[in-house]
């Protein structure tokens, strides 16, 4: 056993060494290039990415920063690679780091072969102790002395997590200036524009300043698009489903919600997205209540700031006001920032017809585009285009239809409660999230039947929220899937989500929909490969049609069920209230 690891750490000896050897004659041959083998500050990498928003060439690059072009590729690369598996679409890798489609997805194709190759070789090594014969008489390691020291001097070495940033466009570093000020503003713009990309930026760097930041959604699926550490607005405040009044609230949070208490005390930023579907009475209390638990009544918030992210050209607030229409609104807004660069959609023709359709106007040369997307035929495609209708009976009748068209046996999954379920209020929050959430109280399922995931499972992998696939086999407690572009089935096991107001219980469901068919207020948010999409004479709310064809990333991805001009509008108070802006 001392033999071996005395040998292991020989080998690593000779890996040391030639790196060494390797970095010395690239600088004896470029003794102008004095940063070759440096770790990359985070000044440098900001000053790269900038360098290469500016057009700069890799051998212009290279002597500014007195490393080798090679070495410039490769880090170029690598955040690319890190950027691909923190979930930014590749239309905000391509435009950040310069990098064509095909070389970003080499790249990660690459890094994930070398995980592969490592996992393999640990897995041998743990398994197989490979014989090693020694000639002593033509002994060609090194001696032992010299191996020990380099051994040594890799001991002392600490390999850091690289840190991720990104450059912002003008647009949004905009916003990060007004937010470093420590100013509430309001971002809005079209979908599609990098606003989670912008949500973790902006709370990277104001944590790099020890700022404490919480980001929240109005609904839970919002949330969950933005990342694993957002939640909903209900659940950080505290306010719960909604239903007491602000003393109520209020005294609950003091007296049996203390983490939701020194939340509100502790966080410096509140980032709240989708706030187009807030009422005005929900930001009123919302206020309140900062008032109250801060002990500051004079400021509003309590002096929060609050960094609010929305467009109120999608599906406004049920039944209520728009949040714009509180007074409270005015009075906290410092600033509102516009969006306006899309990264979803790259082709012009399509960004002209969705930036028509989200203020409710539609030219004759929109019209005829969109009637020439009706009744193209799609019943060759392996994974059909996912159908998006207005009313829930729509959808429910076209996933059983196409269920039931299915052979086979047909699998059951009931979703499951764990804790304890002993008040009404915790009955009635059950209630609440299985209404509101996106995971369907009993699934069914059979093999065959095509299903879209409902959480983020292994972002590497592209296994997203939204992601389509068609089911491979059905168990008791999990389902295979082979998802588009994966040749393997991936396992599906139950997921937790967790009741609002209760961390104690949970309600816990396959991660999966049937998606042959979703309700436009599903879509929301979500980036779909293609639709089938029905935007005639059943829209019957202002941005329906809007935030439905906004899904996809082009015009060959969209397929028209039904097209009426007439059901494309925009909300007269909507667009008042950007005009006057």
């Amino acid at each position: 056993m001392v033999l071996v690891l005395k040998l292991a750490k020989i080998e690593i000896s000779y890996c040391f060494i030639f790196v060494i050897r390797m970095f010395k004659r690239a600088i004896d041959k470029n003794p102008e290039l004095t940063n070759i083998g440096k770790k990359w500050s985070q000044e440098e990498e900001n000053l790269l990415l900038q360098r290469i928003k500016e057009n700069k060439s890799h051998n212009d690059i290279s002597i500014e920063f007195k490393r080798t072009q090679g070495g410039i590729t490769s880090h170029i690369k690598y955040l690319a690679v890190k950027y691909y598996n923190d979930n930014e679409p590749i239309e905000i890798i391509n435009h950040i780091t310069g990098l064509s489609k095909e070389i970003i997805m080499e790249a990660v194709d690459n890094e994930k072969q070398k995980k592969l190759n490592k996992t393999s070789k640990k897995k041998s090594d743990n398994n197989t102790i490979k014989p090693c014969i020694i000639d002593k008489e033509n002994d060609i390691l090194p001696q032992n002395n010299i191996a020990d020291e380099v051994a040594s001097q890799i001991d002392k070495i600490t390999i850091s997590k690289p840190i991720t940033h990104y450059m912002l466009n003008a647009e949004q570093q905009a916003v990060l200036d007004e937010v470093n000020q420590g100013k509430n503003v309001f971002v809005t713009g079209p979908g599609g524009v990098g606003k989670s990309f912008l949500i973790r930026e902006i709370k990277r760097q104001l944590e790099i300043k020890g700022k404490k930041v919480a980001i929240t959604s109005l609904t839970g699926m919002a949330a969950l698009l933005i990342g694993s550490d957002a939640r909903t607005i209900h659940s950080w405040s505290g306010i719960g489903i909604g239903t007491r009044s602000l003393e109520e609230t209020h005294n609950f949070i003091r007296k049996c919600q203390p983490k939701v208490r020194e939340a509100w005390r502790t966080t410096h930023t509140l980032i709240i997205d989708e706030i187009s579907m807030m009422s005005d009475e929900m930001f009123e209390k919302l206020d309140q209540l900062g008032r109250l638990l801060r002990w500051k009544p004079e400021i509003p918030f309590g002096g929060l700031q609050i960094v609010c992210l929305g467009d109120f050209y999608q599906l406004p607030p049920i039944n209520t006001k728009f949040v714009f229409e509180s007074p409270m609104w005015e009075e906290s807004i410092h600033t509102i920032v516009f969006l306006d660069t899309i990264y979803r959609q790259k082709d012009p023709v399509f960004q002209k017809i969705l930036n028509e359709i989200r203020i409710g106007e539609v030219s004759d040369e929109t019209d005829a585009i969109l009637k020439k997307r009706l009744k193209i035929d799609f019943s060759k495609e392996t994974i059909q285009p996912t159908k998006i209708f207005t009313r829930r009976d729509m959808v429910d009748s076209v996933n059983k239809e196409c269920l039931e068209k299915l052979p086979g046996e047909v699998y059951t999954y009931k979703a499951i409660t764990k804790g304890k379920v002993n008040t009404d209020a915790i009955k009635n929050a059950i209630k609440k999230l299985d209404s509101n959430a996106q995971y369907v109280e009993e699934l069914t399922l059979k093999i065959g039947s095509q299903v879209m995931l409902i959480t983020n499972l292994d972002q590497e992998a592209g296994l997203v929220n939204g992601k389509v696939g068609i089911v491979k086999n059905c168990y008791p407690k999990f389902v295979e899937v082979i998802f588009k572009g994966h040749t393997e089935p991936t396992k599906i096991e139950y997921n937790e989500w967790i009741l609002d107001d209760y961390e104690t219980v949970s309600r816990n469901q396959i991660p999966l929909i049937l998606a042959y068919a979703i309700t436009t207020h599903k879509s929301q948010g979500a980036t779909l490969e293609s639709a089938y999409i029905d935007i005639g004479r059943s829209v019957f709310e202002y941005g329906q049609a809007y935030v439905a064809l906004s899904r996809v990333k082009n015009l060959d991805a969209l397929y028209l069920h039904d097209y009426d001009r007439r059901a494309i509008r925009a909300h007269p108070k909507v667009v008042n209230y950007y005009n006057s802006l």
